[in-house]
């Protein structure tokens, strides 16, 4: 087969935020495979608590209605954000598959993610172990991190920060009018 028929038929990743509304083989399946892509990565540790380590428990939390956002390609979920309900807020979560980190697309749908939580809850607080993470959550908006020594079991470290619904819809206009000049933010979807 010639490279520009294989270059053709390859198809691109999707970047329409799906969400897990009923417990079928198929998201069963997804759920599964996005473990699995979680583990290989070698990522289960600083990606979620350990209650979640194991993959029975791992895909009940995430069947759970309006908890979960995703975009899949041909391999599965490569892109996945949470927010789980804390008091007035939420907790928000993040995973992006490796060979898509640092790509347009992701930042995309990192944006319409964020959107879609602060659609449904008035401040986001995000936990972190990776100090990387921080920074890029601080270009975004959020506070700066503070550390809570211990929260994060196996760790001394877990970096806390937040970031307001208010406070997003400002940072919103200036990603755009930022990313617009970048390529950013073209991506059709939520």
């Amino acid at each position: 087969m010639p490279i520009s028929t294989v270059q053709e038929t390859k198809r691109k990743p999707d970047t329409t935020l799906r969400c897990v509304y009923k417990n079928d083989l198929r998201h069963e399946i997804l759920l599964m495979q996005w473990w699995q892509a979680i583990v290989l990565a070698n990522e289960l540790e600083q990606t979620l608590c350990s209650s979640l380590h194991a993959p029975l428990a791992f895909c009940v939390h995430f069947s759970q209605p309006d908890l979960l956002r995703f975009c899949i390609d041909e391999h599965g979920i490569w892109f996945a954000f949470w927010v789980e309900p804390l008091l007035a807020g939420g907790v928000q979560g993040l995973w992006v598959r490796p060979t898509y980190r640092k790509s347009r697309i992701a930042a995309d749908a990192l944006l319409r993610a964020l959107d879609w939580g602060f659609s449904a809850y008035p401040l986001l607080l995000s936990t972190t172990i990776q100090e990387k993470v921080a920074r890029q959550l601080k270009y975004l908006g959020y506070t700066a991190p503070y550390n809570i020594p211990g929260l994060w079991p196996g760790t001394t470290n877990c970096l806390i920060q937040y970031q307001t619904r208010e406070h997003w819809k400002d940072w919103r206009i200036f990603i755009q009018k930022h990313t617009r000049r970048h390529g950013y933010g073209r991506s059709e979807g939520c």
